[in-house]
């Protein structure tokens, strides 16, 4: 009797375990964990997550500062900070204006949006 309480007491701890993480990777999605996974594997600091509608470009990071890591890449670029509203950092470049938009996402994980692709953050 004993053997099976433990029996079905260990199943529905698998079963239970099954779900939690079958209900993780639905929430998130398979592409953003390979992402995420990417992020720890390699030592890339942005990865490419899509490219919207609108010519907006996502890129997922876990930098500690994601603000500085914006404005270094940036910098790197040619692009010269302006300022910052909010969550959109401005920069400009040949009398170009782009936009940097840092939100979190998910735990220490954030997005990055670089309005009209005029910038190729993980390259």
């Amino acid at each position: 009797m004993k053997k099976r309480i433990v029996l079905w007491s260990g199943i529905g701890i698998v079963f239970l375990a099954a779900i939690t993480a079958g209900s993780y990777v639905q929430n998130i999605g398979v592409k953003n964990i390979k992402l995420m996974y990417a992020l720890h594997a390699t030592d890339k600091t942005i990865v490419l997550m899509d490219q919207g509608l609108n010519g907006t470009v996502n890129y997922l990071t876990r930098a500690k500062n994601p603000a500085e890591l914006v404005k270094q890449k940036m910098n790197k670029e040619g692009w010269s900070y302006t300022e910052q509203e909010g969550a959109g950092y401005f920069f400009e470049k040949d009398r170009q204006r782009c936009i940097v938009t840092v939100r979190q996402w998910n735990h220490s994980y954030f997005i990055l949006s670089v309005e009209k692709n005029l910038v190729d953050l993980a390259g």
